[in-house]
C-alpha cells in the first residue's frame, strides 16, 4: 500500500516520538526550512496525505531546492503531539523557516499564509501552488 511505503521513504525523515521531533525542531535542526507532516495509522485522509507529502518531499530534492522533510506517526501519543506541536487534528503539516535569516526558502509563498482545509486534496493543491510547485500535476491529483 502507498501508505506503508511512504512511511519507509527515504526522502522523509521518520521521527519516532517527541525526543525526536524535539531534537529535529531544536540542536538537530538542519539550517534549511523543514516542513513536518503528522499523520495517524487510522486516518484514511492520512493515508492519501503522506504519499503525496512524500511526492512533494521527492520534486523539491529533485529540483535541488534545500529544504528537509519529516513525518511522524502519531498514534498513541496524539494527544501530547497535538499539545506540544499546536495542532487541531490529523494530518497536520507545520512548516518552519530556514535558521539563516539569509538562506533561500523554496516555500517562501507559505509565509504567513493560512490555508482553509476542506479535505486533504484542497490542503495539498494549495500548498503546492503557493510554493510554485508541481502545477503541471495538478489534474491528477484531482482525480
Amino acid at each position: 500500500e502507498m501508505y506503508h511505503a511512504a512511511t519507509r521513504s527515504p526522502h522523509v525523515v521518520a521521527l519516532a516520538g517527541l525526543e525526536d521531533l524535539d531534537e529535529l525542531v531544536g540542536r538537530g535542526r538542519p539550517k534549511a526550512a523543514l516542513a513536518v507532516m503528522f499523520h495517524e495509522r487510522s486516518c484514511h485522509i492520512c493515508h492519501g496525505a503522506l504519499p503525496e507529502f512524500v511526492e512533494v518531499a521527492r520534486d523539491f530534492q529533485a529540483r535541488g531546492l534545500d529544504m528537509h522533510f519529516a513525518h511522524m506517526e502519531c498514534s498513541g501519543i496524539k494527544d501530547a503531539v497535538k499539545s506540544r506541536a499546536h495542532l487541531l487534528g490529523f494530518p497536520s503539516i507545520l512548516v518552519f523557516r530556514p535558521l539563516e535569516s539569509n538562506a533561500r526558502w523554496p516555500a517562501s509563498g507559505l509565509i504567513n499564509q493560512t490555508l482553509a482545509i476542506t479535505d486533504d486534496r484542497a490542503f495539498l493543491l494549495r500548498a503546492c501552488r503557493l510554493a510554485g510547485m508541481a502545477e503541471e500535476r495538478d489534474h491528477a491529483r484531482v482525480r
